[in-house]
């Protein structure tokens, strides 16, 4: 009975001791919050609580008093408000990991303190590091390369291609890609990568000799664009077949059935008349032709034979409405109206008012194609799910150009004018400008 209460105090005085460090805890990161608000740094008294939840009273006391550049201030909010979903879910070491890396960027990287890095940021809390977080020293001026040095200091165990650590920087990583992540942790580990492609789900069909050029470097590529190019030099085609096939959809994601797009690759390869400018609207075709036909084979075909059926599916195409009269979500970006000026053929000139207008429904998405001569109906789905935005250039009310916008990538990826011809330069620097005040680069 003695020994009883007296095990129940000491528990009670415990319970008391901890209460009062919490309150002691708390009443500074409040102080904190307040000093730093004062200074443009956002943050909150809940933040402060529950982070305290992850960390210790020291720990939280240097994080809210941590020293932030001025573009890390107004980041930081933000960032921890987009990672405190995650931290309920996860067991406490890997939230107390991801603690001490927020901790370690605030101190001595503040640009790494944006929303973009929080897939590398969950991919380091739940991946087990090599090395000590204490003696990382970040490398290089710019975000990525800040980050990169952060990868390789905490999860690399052997030098990797630089195009590996794209599969979690960026707008867009393809670090969410499972097959990517096997790659990436293969290669890190000194593991087969060969056999981490061929254990993926849903990846492409990659052979060794393609793993090998894969691995032998592919410049700024991203993931998805090396492994493109690998694949076309190795089935023997050349650095702008490459180019262009990487110029496409098929070098953003990887689509079933991929032993059907690597029998595409092939083919392609051996061709010799390759209109390089047409992959786009070819690769359109085969997807549409590798679901109607899972026994699609390239054997006894011709480029010209292609072309033809690519052009007859256009033109059904243009005339079919069977998506109906849908409404898309807006994709974001800002519709745009400028008045330029341009020198006629007599030498005087001429006011051209020049506008550019998401297409937000699928009857205008119809009427687009229908008017354009050209087969941007089939985009119905990608628009749908948010992956691509479809404008329409007009100058002085008159389509001019159907433009295609990878929204993830925040990338124009195709525009082209009727029957899908090329644009020409004036109209290629409207879109310039257009994609500058968007923030948007063009890969054309």
């Amino acid at each position: 009975m003695f020994m009883g209460s007296k095990r129940l105090t000491r528990r009670r005085r415990e319970r008391i001791r901890k209460n009062a460090d919490e309150r002691k805890a708390l009443a500074s990161a409040r102080r904190a919050v307040v000093a730093n608000r004062r200074n443009g740094f956002s943050s909150d008294f809940r933040l402060a609580k529950t982070f305290y939840r992850t960390l210790d009273r020291r720990e939280i006391e240097l994080f809210l008093a941590a020293p932030c550049a001025r573009g890390g201030r107004a980041n930081l909010g933000a960032l921890l408000a987009a990672v405190f979903p995650h931290l309920y879910w996860e067991p406490r070491p890997a939230r107390v990991k991801l603690g001490k890396l927020l901790l370690a960027s605030a101190s001595r990287a503040p640009k790494l303190l944006v929303k973009r890095n929080l897939d590398a940021f969950l991919f380091l809390m739940n991946d087990p590091w090599l090395r000590p977080l204490d003696e990382w020293e970040p490398r290089g001026k710019s975000n990525d390369a800040i980050m990169r040095s952060l990868v390789a200091h905490l999860v690399v165990k052997y030098p990797i291609p630089r195009f590996l650590y794209s599969v979690f920087l960026g707008e867009t990583p393809s670090g969410r890609d499972a097959c990517a992540r096997k790659v990436f942790h293969a290669a890190a580990r000194g593991g087969s990568v060969h056999r981490a492609f061929r254990n993926a789900t849903n990846g492409p069909v990659m052979t060794r000799p393609m793993c090998r050029l894969l691995m032998s470097g592919s410049g700024g590529l991203s993931f998805h664009e090396a492994v493109r190019r690998a694949q076309t030099i190795a089935c023997g085609g050349s650095p702008k077949l490459a180019e262009a096939i990487g110029a496409t959809f098929l070098a953003r994601e990887f689509r079933r059935p991929e032993r059907l797009w690597l029998a595409a690759v092939e083919w392609l390869s051996t061709r010799n008349d390759v209109e390089h400018a047409r992959l786009g609207e070819i690769f359109d075709y085969l997807s549409h032709g590798f679901e109607e036909n899972p026994d699609f084979s390239f054997t006894g075909r011709t480029w010209a034979a292609l072309v033809r059926g690519m052009e007859g599916w256009h033109k059904d195409l243009s005339f079919r409405r069977s998506i109906g009269g849908g409404a898309f979500a807006r994709s974001g970006f800002t519709d745009g109206a400028w008045i330029a000026r341009r020198t006629n053929s007599k030498g005087g000139l001429v006011r051209l008012r020049w506008s550019l207008l998401e297409v937000l429904n699928g009857d205008d998405l119809c009427e687009e194609g229908r008017e354009m001569r050209h087969c941007v109906a089939i985009y119905a789905e990608s628009i749908a799910s948010g992956g691509c935005s479809i404008w329409s250039l007009r100058r002085d009310g008159n389509r001019a150009l159907t433009i295609e916008v990878d929204n993830k990538r925040r990338r124009i990826v195709q525009a082209k004018g009727k029957c899908n011809r090329r644009p020409e330069d004036w109209e290629l620097r409207i879109v310039e400008r257009w994609a500058r005040e968007n923030a948007m680069k063009m890969t054309l």
